[in-house]
């Protein structure tokens, strides 16, 4: 029996027509948001991410708990022989998903091998659709081609989310420019990172800027609004609810 992780319920919806076995997790987190720590097992995160999300989306900590601590008990509870399948697409917001489940993976101490499984084939265009654009039918090709992380793949994971927790941009981009088999597009993906943290307080982000530009277009409407930034700048993997946060911020901010 395999272990597959899934980077949200849109993908798990579609396993269901897959012919595709195992045990299933939803990875159901943003971490591309809100506070986060090195430590990925410690209480303290679970507590600062079960705030943030109550106080950001009305999040109800009991439920953060059931939904994703929950799920990663289950993981550190794998069979050590049960291989381990990380379905996670290239944007921003899925590989900081990712950068996390390694890092906690490494953590534990995991003797599991660890796969990963890409939304197309690597090196191919990216249009930041993931696995939105495959259907079920096409899944089991795409857990058929998937690639063992070796030792240096688990931890230029470990020190991806390192970096992505200390800003480290230079540590990230030494670790994109290796071109490990187990990352694709990941130089575009630590730039994107690096534009969504501008050096002065007074400085807009990319997205920001984005937004503002659309706005000065003269939509008004939120589906066109989302439409337009996800055109562009679909390379963060932002869903709606936080593209909504950041609109409703831009607007108040002028």
């Amino acid at each position: 029996m395999e272990l597959h992780i899934l980077n949200g319920d849109a993908l798990k919806k579609q396993m269901e027509g897959a012919a595709i076995s195992g045990r299933f997790i939803v990875f159901r987190e943003c971490l591309i948001e809100g506070p986060v720590v090195l430590d990925t097992s410690s209480q303290v995160f679970w507590q600062q991410r079960a705030a943030y999300l109550e106080k950001t989306y009305g999040e109800p900590p009991k439920r953060y708990r059931s939904t994703l601590a929950g799920p990663m008990e289950q993981l550190e509870a794998a069979h050590k022989a049960m291989p381990i399948n990380l379905w996670f697409e290239n944007d921003l917001f899925c590989q900081a998903n990712m950068w996390f489940v390694l890092k906690f993976i490494r953590q534990k101490k995991l003797p599991n091998k660890i796969y990963r499984i890409f939304p197309q084939p690597k090196g191919q265009a990216e249009d930041w659709k993931g696995f939105g654009k495959v259907l079920p039918t096409g899944l089991p090709a795409l857990h058929q081609n998937r690639v063992l992380f070796k030792e240096d793949g688990l931890n230029a994971g470990v020190q991806l989310w390192n970096g992505f927790v200390q800003k480290d941009f230079q540590l990230m981009e030494g670790i994109a420019a290796k071109g490990l088999p187990c990352f694709d597009h990941l130089p575009e993906v630590v730039e994107a990172f690096r534009q969504l943290h501008p050096k002065t307080k007074e400085s807009l982000s990319r997205p920001d800027k984005r937004l503002k530009k659309i706005l000065a277009s003269g939509k008004t409407e939120f589906g066109d609004i989302f439409r337009a930034f996800t055109e562009t700048e679909g390379i963060y993997g932002f869903g709606d609810l936080t593209i909504r946060q950041m609109l409703q911020k831009n607007i108040e901010n002028g």
